[in-house]
């Protein structure tokens, strides 16, 4: 009886290792993606394998399923951006957006995109008041600018979730330029969550096998 416990133990121990270190595999795949290669498009590696072998690990469990029934079908078939590219490519997304950052919603005249040029020229990031993390913030008073000071800010220090934040109030043709860049920000931070709470559950369960 108490071999058959042992057993029953060991074996429950190997499923929960095994469903560790298959979250540890995504997460890696998530943020690294293919590291042998150089450009953006090259890097993108499809997290189906990694999904599957989470789901596999898990023996049906319906936490698991709920979990990875939430992760966007695009990240199965072609993988998301990793957070270095995304704050690659932010650089260039917010230098184009601070230079249409005064062009509303219904387009404008080139004297219109000219004259937005000219501001984005004298106006620096530095001349805005950041608003700290824990400040209620009324997007509704902020200009593109100010959004775009912020959101460029935060990633500065850091904090990829709290700039996405702000991008997402942009408007106007800003919020066009912005837009695809938003999407997969959007795409990351989705499936990342996702694959923290699968971890999490992981791990949660490697630690009741121990008692």
């Amino acid at each position: 009886m108490l071999f058959l416990d042992r057993a029953a133990a060991e074996k429950i121990a190997r499923e929960a290792q095994d469903l560790w270190l298959a979250c540890l595999a995504l997460n890696g795949t998530i943020r690294r993606g293919r590291e042998e290669e150089l450009s953006w498009e090259e890097r993108l590696k499809p997290l189906g394998n990694e999904i599957v072998a989470v789901y596999d690990a898990a023996g049906n469990h319906p936490f698991v399923n709920m979990v990875v029934s939430t992760i966007p079908e695009k990240a199965y078939v072609r993988g998301v951006w990793t957070e270095d590219t995304l704050r690659e490519r932010f650089e260039k997304v917010t230098g184009v957006c601070k230079k249409v950052a005064a062009i509303d919603e219904c387009g404008g005249t080139l004297y219109k995109y000219f004259i937005s040029y000219l501001q984005s020229v004298f106006i620096s990031f530095r001349s805005y008041d950041i608003k700290g993390l824990s400040e209620q913030v009324d997007v509704g008073n902020m200009d593109n600018f100010e959004i775009l000071a912020n959101a460029s800010y935060w990633m500065d220090r850091g904090d990829f979730e709290t700039a996405v934040r702000y991008m997402n109030q942009l408007q106007g043709e800003a919020r066009k330029v912005a837009s695809d860049w938003l999407k997969e920000a959007k795409l990351l931070l989705e499936t990342r969550q996702a694959a923290f709470a699968l971890t999490a559950f992981a791990s949660a369960s490697g630690l009741g096998t121990v008692f």
